[in-house]
């Protein structure tokens, strides 16, 4: 009986590590690997607006970064940001494909299928994390 309930006490430990964390710049770089699937990463939450709402790498807002869904989770950023946390949510390469385009001079351009070169973007996204340890790539 014992045994039985500290099989239970961990069940929800190990149900919890089997979502990676992973870095801001792995899922930048390559955001087709993890597509659809659920993922942890620490970075720097530094706030939402009506344009837009990223987890950086680092307290810069132009290092690696990768966006978040407008959604009830900017109410949420608001409040803690700026402040390092980790999140988890789901990765959506979507805004990351790109297509060749012919110009008129018989080249091809990148563009962005969403408009432009745009990280990959989390949905049902939420903070695991507002005290993250630190880290020798985003501290």
């Amino acid at each position: 009986m014992i045994g039985a309930l500290l099989l239970l006490a961990q069940a929800p430990a190990a149900a919890a590590s089997a979502v990676p964390l992973l870095s801001v710049t792995e899922v930048m770089n390559h955001p087709g690997n993890y597509d659809g699937q659920r993922v942890r990463m620490t970075g720097w939450l530094l706030g939402c607006n009506r344009e837009r709402c990223v987890i950086n790498l680092r307290r810069d807002p132009y290092s690696d970064r990768v966006s978040i869904e407008r959604s009830a989770f900017d109410r949420q950023a608001r409040r803690v940001a700026p402040r390092r946390v980790t999140i988890e949510g789901r990765v959506n390469e979507r805004c990351f494909r790109t297509l060749f385009i012919e110009d008129d001079k018989g080249g091809s351009i990148l563009k962005g299928l969403c408009g432009g070169n745009r990280p990959p973007q989390l949905t049902e996204v939420e903070i695991v994390d507002l005290n993250p340890p630190p880290d020798s790539e985003g501290s």
